[in-house]
């Protein structure tokens, strides 16, 4: 195996592979490897995130900010029906790059939820026409930009501004019209910040390692937009 053989950091470490789910025929590691450092202070400070309940409402505001990056998201473990992001049209929010512009209200790309006991795969930008306003949405989700039917788990944010921020408001709805449980009134998930700039040498010390040792006929190459994430979770 390449990585126990060839990597530093693997040996002597416990190296736990599983089939990957994505690419056939191929196995995914994990190991205690090099820390990064992306950003200054220490790694607990690299994500900051503040976040208000509107209770009794469905609804939360939060605050997102990430050291010595451009690009965060946010992971939902339910689908939110209703957002609005300070500053920022719903374009811009979403990703979506190639859109002809119209006076129909705009949806996000549909995301069904996915149960915990599968990987969760999330799907990527939607690009061309977006289809029309058939979400039967009402107040209090009428303040916000509406959801394609289904609503979204994932949320990924971008700024031309280095640190810039964002505010965030979403809406959710009950999981069971008929339950009491203070429980399904949550919503829970995780705010991501993503680093991925290795122009200076022992900033990601791990993908430093890779080039350094991996054999030659192998390829080095990161599997989504960051080389490296940092999380807070949150429960509202």
């Amino acid at each position: 195996m390449i990585i126990e053989n060839e990597l530093p950091s693997a040996k002597g470490k416990e190296v736990i592979c599983k089939e990957d789910w994505l690419r056939a025929g191929l196995s995914r590691c994990s190991w205690e490897g090099l820390p990064p450092n992306v950003a200054p202070g220490g790694r607990e400070e690299w994500v900051e995130v503040t976040t208000v309940r509107a209770a009794p409402k469905r609804q939360a505001r939060f605050e997102i900010r990430g050291k010595e990056t451009r690009a965060c998201k946010m992971l939902f473990d339910k689908p939110v029906v209703g957002l609005k992001v300070d500053g920022v049209n719903v374009d811009t929010v979403t990703g979506i790059s190639t859109m002809e512009k119209t006076d129909r209200p705009h949806h996000l790309p549909h995301a069904n939820p996915i149960p915990d006991s599968t990987p969760h795969h999330y799907p990527g930008h939607y690009r061309g026409h977006l289809p029309p306003a058939t979400s039967p949405r009402k107040p209090p989700y009428e303040d916000r930009s509406p959801i394609y039917p289904g609503g979204t788990t994932e949320l990924r944010l971008w700024s031309r501004d280095w640190e810039r921020g964002w505010k965030v408001e979403i809406s959710w709805e009950e999981e069971n019209a008929t339950s009491t449980s203070t429980t399904e009134d949550k919503l829970g998930g995780k705010v991501v910040c993503l680093w991925a700039d290795v122009n200076e040498k022992g900033t990601v010390p791990a993908w430093d390692e890779v080039f350094a040792f991996v054999p030659n006929w192998a390829v080095g190459s990161k599997l989504s937009d960051g080389l490296v994430e940092g999380w807070w979770g949150f429960e509202v």
